[in-house]
Formats: structure tokens, sequence, C-alpha cells
């Protein structure tokens, strides 16, 4: 499966209105279009940044709804008052503990390394790290998604609140020592976010 991420890097004051729109307009449209499996939203009211992603069955679905997404991105554009970053991503690997809750929280962890170690960096995720995140209290889910031509990724781990998310963080601090030391990752960026829309249904892969 794949999925695409429009980020909209913010006012803090014009998220309730990104989030109102994403809600009752963008996410009933995309909805209704052909291969689309659902979507989220993350928010950092700090920083003013909301992360919207799409779930798409494969490939081609993704493709044939740019022409029809174009139109709900300017909408995007005029309610944050900037444009977005668009990422494309192949969901590499997805696995829930249960569903996301209300007040569930996010840590959200870019990275790249050399293309040909893209496998490599998945399936270490997939044995070591993934086992290690489902120990932590609060865990609820955790994906990764990949661009095998740039090896960049994402990795997304859940949590029921913040309070677990907070209480996580040298556990994960120590885990992505291990990813560099492991597979020569570099860690781009950590952003720590509110999960206020979920509603990506994407089946495991684990």
């Amino acid at each position: 499966m794949y999925a695409r991420s429009t980020t909209f890097q913010s006012d803090p004051a014009r998220l309730d209105d990104g989030i109102a729109l994403v809600r009752d307009e963008v996410g009933p449209a995309l909805e209704q279009m052909e291969g689309c499996t659902g979507l989220s939203m993350i928010t950092d009211q700090t920083s003013g940044r909301a992360v919207i992603s799409t779930a798409w069955r494969d490939e081609q679905a993704l493709r044939d709804s740019e022409p029809r997404v174009l139109s709900l991105r300017a909408r995007g554009t005029d309610v944050f008052g900037v444009a977005p970053k668009v990422d494309v991503w192949e969901i590499a690997v997805l696995h829930r503990v249960h569903e996301t809750m209300p007040g569930s929280c996010l840590r959200a962890t870019w990275t790249r390394t050399d293309p040909w170690r893209a496998e490599r960096s998945i399936d270490n995720y997939r044995t070591t790290l993934l086992p290690m995140m489902e120990e932590l209290p609060g865990f609820c889910s955790a994906s990764l998604f990949v661009e095998r031509a740039s090896g960049r990724a994402v990795s997304s781990v859940t949590y029921d609140a913040r309070d677990a998310m907070v209480s996580s963080r040298a556990m994960a601090t120590a885990m992505r020592r291990t990813a560099v030391e492991e597979n020569a990752v570099e860690v781009l960026e950590v952003v720590e976010f509110d999960v206020v829309i979920a509603r990506l249904r994407v089946p495991e892969t684990v």
C-alpha cells in the first residue's frame, strides 16, 4: 500500500480551522475516491505544523487520485495560509496493538539512509525495533513509510496518551541510536504531535 502526506507549516492560530476543514470537507471527499483507505491528521500546536496522511490501495490508485486532490489542496492552502509540502511513501510496516483512542499522541521520526540499505533498514525496524516498541507503556501502534529511491523514511509511533509518550523518550532515543549504529541511518527530525483524526484503514503487515 501507499500513502501521501501533505504537510502545512502554518500559524498555530489557524490549526483549528484546518482541522475542521479536513474533518468536514477534505476527509469525506477523499474517502469517496477509488482506492482510498482512509486518512489521519496530526498537529503540533506549538509550531503550527499539521500533517494529513491518506492511504491508498496501490500506487496506481494514488497516482489516479492526484488530479482530483488538487482542489482540496488549494482549499487547504487558503485555510492554513501556506502551500503544503507533499510526499509519497510506500507503507512498509504497519502494526497496531489496538485502535487509536481520543487523547492519543504520536512521535514521528524522519530518517535517511543509502538507498541500497533501505531493505535492511526495513527488516531491522520490523524484527528488532518493533518488539522493543511493543514493550513501551501506552504503546498503540507503529508504522514505517519509506521512499526507497532516496532512502528517506518516516517512523510514526502512537501512544494512548501524552504522558505515555513523554515517559518513552529515553527509550526512543536509545532505539534511534540502535538504528544509526546498525543501519547507518541519519536522523533528520523528531517531532511529537497530537492525533486529531485517525481513520487510516491499513491492514497489518506484521
